[in-house]
């Protein structure tokens, strides 16, 4: 039987600062955690239950043994219910926060080993034991209630989406240390966000590349060089990122690298 998992075993430390800051909203949280549950209890359920095959032991017999490998290494007792849906890009998604799900595009399902697969499925996973989801539905609706509202340009209104935002960025990499832990395969959970970020499934077995994760590295500090060596550049990178709800690409296969570093120290 594996230890029992912890999320702040894993969790990114400036993810956890952040969120504690967040959880200090005690009605905000109520309020938003209600209506939260009670859409994922009724529209979406209902949508991807009509719409979407979910996932059993009968219906997708891989996924399901991949859910329940991912369940048993991050020490998640309780079921989460995984749809597949027809999509035309790469995604997965959790949502729901005592009633949580996760949404898994087809292409992933199609086109991802197993290990990879099982890396996307925890980071998922990884999301909702480290009790993320209230806060991204936060993002996602201030964001665009702002937007919608023409109020986004207000000091205190972008204050707040920056500070979301920010958090939620880093929660990407709490969930990423997830992904690891569920696949356990460094080079797979890098290979499933490398094929996220476009590269061609068939450059893993092709003899004709010689693309490794290496080169991957190459490209981040080079790319880290480039937006430290002048105020300018840092400014740009931070307008840039101020509104993406995940860190690039090559910033979080770095930070994989850097932390399967540590756990072997």
């Amino acid at each position: 039987m594996n230890p029992i998992l912890n999320s702040s075993d894993y969790e990114h430390p400036t993810d956890r600062t952040a969120l504690a800051a967040l959880q200090s909203i005690p009605l905000l949280n109520k309020v938003l955690t209600w209506w939260l549950n009670f859409h994922v209890k009724t529209d979406m359920m209902i949508e991807y239950r009509g719409n979407g095959l979910e996932v059993t032991e009968k219906t997708c017999p891989r996924v399901w043994r991949l859910k329940q490998l991912a369940l048993d290494r991050l020490s998640i007792k309780d079921n989460i219910p995984i749809f597949i849906t027809r999509e035309w890009d790469y995604n997965a998604f959790a949502t729901g926060v005592t009633t949580p799900m996760i949404v898994l595009h087809s292409g992933i399902v199609e086109d991802l080993t197993d290990d990879e697969l099982l890396s996307i499925i925890g980071h998922e996973m990884g999301h909702i034991k480290s009790q993320h989801m209230l806060y991204h539905y936060m993002a996602r609706t201030i964001t665009q209630w702002a937007f919608n509202n023409n109020i986004v340009s207000a000091v205190v209104m972008q204050t707040i989406i920056v500070a979301l935002m920010e958090w939620q960025r880093k929660s990407e990499l709490t969930a990423d240390r997830a992904g690891f832990i569920a696949c356990q395969n460094k080079e797979a959970c890098i290979w499933a966000m490398m094929k996220l970020m476009g590269v061609p499934e068939n450059y893993k077995d092709s003899s004709k590349y010689e693309f490794t994760t290496d080169e991957v590295l190459k490209q981040y500090e080079n790319s880290h060089e480039d937006i430290t060596n002048s105020a300018y550049k840092k400014l740009i990178y931070a307008y840039i990122t101020a509104n993406i709800s995940h860190p690039w690409t090559i910033e979080r296969i770095h930070e994989i690298e850097k932390w399967e570093g540590i756990l072997r120290e």
